[in-house]
């Protein structure tokens, strides 16, 4: 069996409908659960970012988008974002990305050799597989 190494994102699904403090439920929860992992919060609506990270500066938030930013390293220092995760890779970020839904292992492994951070994926164990196999 492959060895998981990694994260846990936990995605805020905000962006199509508006879940009043959905925040202020979540964040306690995920603190006081015993996981093994860092979590990385995720969320295409930068506003329910902007306002967990005001209830918890601990975590670490990264903005789930599937357009380019102009500048994703100013982007993330203007929101105290701890990187992003784009629907494609963005060349000349400096900042942590995790590409989103790549599923085939040759984007993967053409990914990984590129510098990103990591890719969320359906097959977490064979992307793994592929990242062992870069390194």
């Amino acid at each position: 069996m492959t060895k998981v190494t990694g994260f846990r994102p936990i995605f805020i699904k905000t962006d199509v409908e508006r879940y009043p403090g959905i925040e202020e439920t979540v964040l306690p929860l995920v603190k006081e659960a015993p996981l093994a992992k860092p979590v990385i919060f995720s969320s295409f609506n930068l506003a329910s970012l902007l306002v967990a990270q005001s209830i918890d500066p601990g975590f670490e938030y990264c903005y789930l988008t599937d357009r380019d930013l102009k500048d994703p390293d100013a982007f993330c220092q203007e929101y105290q974002l701890a990187g992003i995760h784009p629907h494609h890779y963005l060349a000349g970020a400096t900042v942590p990305q995790r590409i989103w839904m790549v599923n085939d292992p040759a984007v993967q492994a053409d990914l990984f050799r590129r510098g990103v951070a990591g890719i969320l994926t359906d097959d977490f164990e064979r992307a793994q597989q592929v990242r062992e196999e870069w390194l």
